[in-house]
């Protein structure tokens, strides 16, 4: 009775264990891969040691640190790396004496000579670690370069009474987190490091007491811990938490050490270094372990481990125990082929040898007969990984049973189900209630790409976009809450790119669900093309908007000049220079008039193609010394100082093209060149270059920032479209050289300030204008 009782309650005990954590599924085959991950993006160099001190795992930062490869690491005794560089009498005592009777040790100081990267300063921290599959611990040794630390801790140590001015200057230049506070620990100074670490602006704590950098519940324990370190002669350095402006906990290590003021008064030099992310790492490194074995242990689908080299079971988790209803003493230390089930998978061990050469067997129908007789489908698949620098075999083993009783259902009545599904005009998918397809009809093969075949070991994540992988899990949940539901998603096709489809999907009786879409990518692009030309419509809008406005504001500013002054005219008691003053304001506010209305003309001739180009021999060495000179008067009122150059002779500089229109953008460069330019100079010249004319104008304004380069030759837009902007103008100056300029078969642009060639820079700021003509001699 008792036996038979015992039995029971190990039987209830195995039940309740895969029913209380059914839900843990495939998390057993990503741990591995998230394991290696964590190794790999730790930022300090981190070393996996066996228990014979030799490396199963290096991380990334390790190999760069150092400067080796994988293969001069992985397998070798630690004292032998570099060609027995690692051989340091102080790592030895570390590993040897102190490590197997503490299990850890934190922040020890190693400083040793490498021969390839030279003097460094290290803190050794290490944790044996239990592994998985109940072997022996492993050593984790994370290696910190403290070498520029400790550089600067000696430095502080041998200006012990530096003056205030030195130490400003030690706090700007220093690139780890400096704190000065007092005996009465209250906050002197900081540096910009120690403002990034804490949050805190330096305004907003100096002279305030230094626990306000720590969490409230440690505020005692860490006043305590510094007071006693301020009364050591060595103050070690030790790791306390620290509280952020945002609420958010540091981990730090503190190393302090007494300086004098300039007053000659104690104070103390705190540097600090965040060491969160490596805390973090350690514990989650710690934690991984325990959720890969609570993983193992409650996974509802059945897990062997096998020594790839000979094939033995070294661990079996309780599910399959349960489900082939084998005890674990009958598994462990047995090969594989000696278990009942498993004795025609690997028959004459055919398929462990393919499988140490392929590194991977799967069935996806395999029947196995249970120690009770049973004969249950499972899918079945081993694969060949390193777990800590040992190869091992994992077989995972999922039962398919009822999946394959469905699928055998649909068989039976698959001619009349394929006569309505083939015939359809939508895509066509069933899939279980776990999501795996286990139908498609034709219009989805040729919508997506994929063969029948691979369909059916596909599931509907795999053909889901990742990054919307848990937007679909929420329409997938609301169709068995709701029983059916429509959307519009994104499938991924065999070439790897996403088309467009509207999925209707409803629930069937027997918990399948039946899905049918249309690819809706044409209507999707069409709807994209109307939001594009809506947008488009209103920046016009706008555009024309701000340019009527624009328009009003610079036909009434000359009008109110030329009326106002017109009216000032009519008094007769005006003296001869006041008239004479008055005239000069009317005669320009009728040029700017007459400018705004040539730019509308020339702006509509061109918009309505009525213009042409008059071509002409042309001598463009004469052009700009005629541009010079007309622009010289002006550019001297403002105290610019204008230059030209020519780089052909009278001869060669003789070409055909419109006269008018080189003169006309010309013009309209060096006008703007004056106009924002308020010191400096500004030349115009032109260069002979691959079959063209180069011509410049450049100066030493104010440049034109990046986002507007493009912008400032479109019509009706300026640097500025406010009517509150510095400079008059309607903004078609540009749009009409870079028209004419079209015309004539060249092409125009600006480059100004950052990215400008430096043998064309002026004084490292302005902009320069050019646009290129053909030549045609």
């Amino acid at each position: 009775m008792c036996a038979s009782s015992e039995r029971k309650k190990s039987e209830s005990y195995h039940e309740k264990i895969a029913k209380e954590l059914a839900e843990i599924r495939q998390s057993v085959d990503e741990l591995n891969e998230f394991t290696e991950n964590v190794v790999d993006i730790v930022r300090e160099p981190l070393l996996a040691l066996d228990k014979d001190l030799r490396v199963i795992k290096a991380s990334l930062s390790f190999y760069n640190f150092f400067r080796v490869s994988a293969a001069e690491t992985i397998g070798k005794l630690i004292y032998e790396l570099g060609n027995n560089q690692w051989d340091i009498p102080k790592l030895r005592e570390l590993l040897e004496k102190i490590l197997p009777e503490k299990k850890s040790f934190d922040n020890y100081e190693v400083e040793h000579n490498f021969v390839t990267i030279g003097r460094r300063v290290m803190h050794f921290n290490a944790r044996q670690v239990k592994r998985a599959f109940g072997q022996e611990k492993i050593i984790l040794l994370a290696i910190e370069d403290i070498t520029e630390r400790k550089n600067k801790e000696e430095s502080l140590q041998e200006t012990h009474r530096a003056t205030s001015d030195s130490l400003n200057i030690l706090l700007d230049l220093t690139h780890v987190p400096i704190i000065i506070w007092d005996a009465a620990l209250v906050i002197k100074r900081l540096n910009r490091k120690f403002e990034l670490l804490s949050g805190y602006d330096s305004t907003e704590i100096i002279n305030k007491k230094i626990d306000v950098l720590f969490p409230k519940e440690k505020i005692n324990a860490t006043l305590e811990l510094i007071k006693n370190l301020q009364a050591d002669d060595h103050p070690e350095i030790v790791e306390i938490d620290i509280l952020t402006k945002d609420n958010t906990i540091k981990s730090v290590l503190w190393n302090s050490a007494c300086i004098f003021d300039e007053e000659g008064k104690k104070i103390i030099a705190t540097i600090s270094q965040d060491i969160t992310s490596r805390k973090r790492t350690e514990d989650a490194l710690s934690l991984l372990e325990t959720r890969y074995r609570r993983l193992f242990e409650s996974a509802k689908d059945g897990i062997l481990i096998l020594d790839a080299e000979t094939g033995k079971i070294v661990d079996v988790n309780p599910f399959l125990m349960d489900l082939l209803g084998y005890s674990k003493t009958e598994f462990i230390e047995k090969s594989i082929w000696e278990i009942g089930p498993f004795q025609n998978i690997y028959e004459n061990r055919n398929k462990f040898l393919e499988l140490q050469q392929k590194e991977y067997v799967r069935y996806d129908e395999l029947p196995l007969e249970t120690k009770g007789g049973l004969i249950i489908h499972v899918e079945f698949v081993s694969n060949v990984y390193l777990a800590d620098g040992i190869k091992v075999i994992q077989c995972n083993i999922r039962d398919n049973t009822e999946y394959w009783q469905i699928k055998q259902q649909i068989v039976d009545s698959e001619d009349k189900f394929r006569t309505i599904t083939e015939n359809s005009a939508d895509a066509i998918f069933i899939a279980t209630k776990e999501g795996k397809y286990i139908y498609v009809n034709k219009q989805a093969i040729d919508l997506l790409g994929y063969s029948n075949e691979e369909f059916l070991t596909y599931s509907i994540v795999d053909l889901s976009p990742k990054s919307r992988i848990e937007e679909y899990f929420q329409i997938f949940q609301q169709l068995f809450s709701s029983g059916g539901s429509y959307s519009e998603i994104e499938l991924v096709k065999k070439d790897g790119s996403y088309v467009d489809v509207d999925l209707n999907a409803v629930l069937l009786p027997n918990g399948w669900v039946y899905a049918s879409c249309r690819d809706i990518s044409e209507r999707k692009i069409m709807e994209k093309d109307l939001v594009k030309a809506k947008e488009k419509a209103e920046e016009s809008d706008r555009l024309k908007s701000a340019f009527l406005a624009n328009m009003s504001h610079e036909i009434r500013t000359p009008m109110n000049g030329i009326l106002g002054f017109t009216e000032l005219l009519k008094n007769h008691e005006l003296g001869g220079k006041k008239q004479q003053e008055y005239i000069k304001i009317i005669e320009k506010s009728g040029a700017r008039m007459l400018s705004l209305i040539n730019d509308l003309i020339a702006i509509s001739t061109i918009e309505s193609h009525q213009i042409k180009n008059i071509i002409s021999k042309t001598n463009i060495n004469e052009q700009i010394e005629y541009i010079y000179k007309f622009f010289k008067p002006e550019a001297d009122q403002k105290k610019l100082h204008i230059s030209f150059k020519n780089a052909l002779p009278e001869k060669e500089a003789e070409i055909y093209t419109d006269q008018e229109k080189i003169y006309a953008v010309l013009t309209n460069l060096v006008k703007n060149a004056i106009k924002f330019t308020q010191k400096g100079c500004i030349e115009l010249g032109y260069r002979k270059r691959d079959g063209f004319i180069e011509f410049y104008v450049k100066d030493s304004g104010s440049g034109v920032h990046p986002e507007q380069r493009k912008l400032i030759f479109e019509r009706f837009r300026q640097g500025s479209e406010s009517l509150t902007r510095n400079y008059e103008g309607a903004g078609l100056g540009l749009s009409i050289s870079k028209a004419y300029v079209e015309m004539l078969g060249g092409r125009i642009w600006v480059e100004s300030n950052t990215g400008l060639p430096a043998e064309t820079n002026v004084n490292g700021s302005g902009s320069i204008f050019f646009f290129t003509i053909p030549i045609n001699q």
